[in-house]
């Protein structure tokens, strides 16, 4: 409740509400499902909508452009839900509500586990998975079409060269 909410992704903000109150636990305002959000047209092609943030809460304005990390405003409870959380999903076009894309988190923590490129369960807790290592973290931010050759060792022994080229899953 209330805490920072960051941005998922870089992009423009090209949707926001702002002004919706908060609901009392266990109570929800049905004719505003969403609440007071946030949406990101994000250049790959998709929208990113983050709801439920807290009333008055909201930093960005549509037309502002964010990064991951930029703060859009706190966790609340607005909208059509019972306790306070975030609902956050990739949809085809900015109203909020479209059609769904399928996605999935890069890093995050949940029960102090790490898990990377995955989707965490229904009612899972999770919070962003801090940089272990700052000069490790930007040796692997590879980029699509990136070719990384390895020379791959045994007791000091050159046994094999491996190439890895980064591509992306006919999923996304």
């Amino acid at each position: 409740w209330r805490k920072p909410v960051l941005a998922p992704t870089r992009g423009r903000v090209s949707a926001v509400v702002n002004d919706l109150p908060d609901n009392p636990i266990s109570q929800s305002d049905k004719a505003n499902n969403w609440g007071n959000y946030v949406v990101i047209y994000d250049e790959r092609g998709f929208y990113v909508d983050v709801s439920h943030l807290a009333q008055g809460s909201i930093k960005v304005k549509p037309g502002d452009w964010v990064e991951p990390t930029t703060i859009l405003g706190l966790c609340g409870n607005s909208g059509y839900s019972l306790q306070p959380h975030l609902h956050i999903h990739v949809q085809v076009h900015e109203r909020v509500g479209s059609a769904t894309l399928p996605f999935s988190f890069v890093a995050y923590l949940q029960s102090n586990r790490y898990h990377a490129n995955a989707i965490p369960e229904k009612n899972d807790q999770v919070e962003p998975a801090p940089v272990v290592d700052p000069h490790l973290d930007a040796a692997t931010d590879f980029v699509l079409g990136d070719e990384i050759t390895y020379d791959v060792y045994d007791n000091g022994t050159k046994v094999d060269t491996v190439t890895w080229r980064v591509i992306m899953a006919l999923d996304g």
